[in-house]
């Protein structure tokens, strides 16, 4: 199974909208890898001294952030759950926005998503952070970037 991701983006150039388009895929590019499509939801310019001065697009660009991957080979020592189906049921949840980069907002959507516990996070494969990125409303590459799954190790001793 492939998980795919959309993020809204608006661009702007000053010659065409293909510029505009271009300047977009462009800047996605550098924070993610494997753009399937764009879709320009609309197109508008702004007009200067009687002249068009930027030719503006918002966009939606679809990206895949992982899947198709054979599964892991078990380990002896079994890792916590990605995920709990049943809610928390290993004891009170955790305080995540302890995390830098998880506020109010991410550990709603974590705790929606099943994830409660800093060992859960700390358990993360690359392949699990790509996997939760997807199904979350999250900038692609913040969880590495705020280095998640280091702090949430430190956390979860």
């Amino acid at each position: 199974m492939t998980v795919m991701k959309s993020v809204q983006i608006m661009s702007e150039s000053s010659k065409s909208f293909e510029g505009a388009i271009e300047t977009a895929v462009s800047r996605m590019a550098k924070s993610v890898k494997n753009i399937k499509s764009a879709n320009v939801q609309n197109q508008s310019v702004t007009i200067k001294n009687n002249k068009i001065d930027k030719y503006r697009v918002n966009m939606m660009i679809t990206f895949e952030v992982g899947g198709g991957s054979k599964p892991a080979k078990s380990k002896a020592k079994a890792k916590p759950k990605v995920i709990y189906t049943d809610g928390p049921t290993d004891g009170t949840p955790d305080d995540l926005k302890v995390i830098k980069g998880i506020g109010p907002k991410f550990e709603g959507d974590l705790n929606n998503k099943g994830i409660y516990y800093y060992r859960q996070i700390a358990a993360w494969s690359g392949a699990d952070v790509k996997m939760v990125e997807g199904i979350i409303d999250s900038i692609p590459g913040r969880i590495q970037r705020d280095a998640w799954v280091k702090q949430a190790k430190k956390l979860s001793k």
